[in-house]
């Protein structure tokens, strides 16, 4: 009995030994099916690359290093990442509803650029368009997130130059197309800032950038946009062509200048006012004293005739100031209607008055003495026309009065 008794109890201490730990597994079985532990991502992608660059980035479970198809990965820019750095999920336990993975996926939507999700070997293929820093970020539901930088840089360290198209001119109210393009390659820029300076205040923003070309990029660039913020015009960003519409509202002479970080910033001069016509003048290239010549003014872009332009006829020493009056009228930028009161003053004392033009633009004169002259013909509202004359004096013909005669 006592032997019996003894084995039952050994039997059962077995039993006990056995149903312990297998009654434990059970409960640990239990507890994690139904609160899984979340595993996370790893990102793997280069430390820089180039603008234009074919880039491949690879997301991997962090457990056991096996690829993720279908994780998402983003681009976040320095200013954008703050946001989502701060709205990641405080509680890194179990969240069955699943609504923490989908707030945050939308975050990343709202805040960065979406570059694609990873193929069934956890692979994915991008090319960056701009030069910057930039965050990576993958997420997949199921998973913690993943965060790596990357540097996009030009080809070869350099930074790419803009370049800015538009008319040399225009009226007041005309709308003008404005183009921007990357000077190397000349591809469209988009979202390339325009503004526009009186020529004052550009010039001392060209000697900003001049200063600073060697420094901190981006200190530099904080300070090209500060400065064009404060003394420029904007006339907005350009469009995925690379093209902007403005009409200007008063006359006078501007610099254009496009800027867009990562890059050097693009000039253009142009001109806003009336523009005049330009007259043109025919007349031959030489004439006798006392010849009557007939002189024709007309519109050099129509030829037509133009009724009531006056005529002078300048020495070759008043020709000179003449001259660069008219040179100073072509290249000015502003108080154009000023400086062509000048130039009539300057004709009226320095020249000899030959006429004003006929309905059919002609004017007829004859020249008393020889000599070079400049024809100058002007009209208010017009650019003047020149024509070099030549006058020649009448050539004496030999006296018969004094000849002797001899008789023989």
């Amino acid at each position: 009995m006592k032997k019996k008794l003894a084995l039952i109890a050994v039997t059962t201490a077995l039993l006990a030994l056995v149903i312990a730990p297998t009654f434990a597994f059970a409960q640990d079985t239990e507890t994690t099916s139904v609160r899984p532990i979340k595993d996370g991502l790893a990102i793997v992608a280069p430390r820089a690359a180039a603008v234009g660059q074919k880039i491949s980035i690879t997301v991997f479970q962090c457990s056991d290093q096996t690829p993720v198809s279908g994780a998402g990965v983003w681009a976040l820019t320095p200013e954008k990442l703050e946001p989502i750095k701060g709205q990641l999920p405080k509680n890194k336990g179990n969240d069955d509803s699943g609504n923490q993975d989908k707030q945050y996926e939308e975050l990343l939507g709202v805040h960065g650029t979406f570059l694609g999700r990873t193929d069934a070997l956890g692979k994915l293929w991008y090319t960056f368009n701009d030069a910057g820093r930039y965050t990576l970020v993958t997420f997949k539901a199921g998973y913690w997130p993943d965060m790596r930088v990357i540097v996009i840089g030009n080809p070869s360290g350099t930074v790419p130059r803009l370049v800015i198209d538009a008319p040399n001119r225009a009226e007041v109210g005309e709308k003008i197309t404005i183009t921007v393009t990357q000077k190397d390659t000349q591809e469209p820029v988009k979202d390339a800032g325009v503004w526009a300076l009186s020529r004052d205040k550009a010039e001392s923003l060209k000697a900003a950038i001049s200063s600073q070309k060697a420094g901190d990029q981006d200190a530099l660039a904080t300070q090209i946009e500060s400065a064009l913020n404060v003394s420029g015009i904007f006339l907005g960003t350009t469009n995925g062509a690379g093209k902007l519409g403005y009409a200007f509202e008063n006359a006078g002479g501007y610099l254009l200048v496009t800027f867009k970080r990562g890059c050097l910033p693009g000039f253009k001069p142009i001109l806003i006012g009336s523009t005049p016509k330009v007259l043109s003048i025919d007349a031959p290239n030489k004439a006798k004293v006392d010849e009557k010549i007939t002189i024709t003014v007309t519109e050099r872009g129509t030829q037509e005739p133009v009724k009531d332009a006056g005529v002078w006829a300048l020495t070759r020493e008043n020709a000179a100031s003449i001259k660069a009056a008219v040179a100073s009228v072509k290249t000015a930028g502003a108080d154009a209607a000023a400086i062509q009161a000048q130039i009539e003053s300057l004709l009226n004392t320095n020249g000899i008055f030959l006429g004003t033009t006929n309905g059919t633009g002609k004017v007829q004169y004859a020249f008393e003495k020889a000599g070079g002259y400049l024809l100058v013909t002007f009209k208010p509202g017009y650019w003047p026309g020149l024509k070099p004359i030549l006058i020649i004096g009448n050539t004496p013909q030999p006296s018969t009065s004094n000849r002797s005669i001899s008789v023989q």
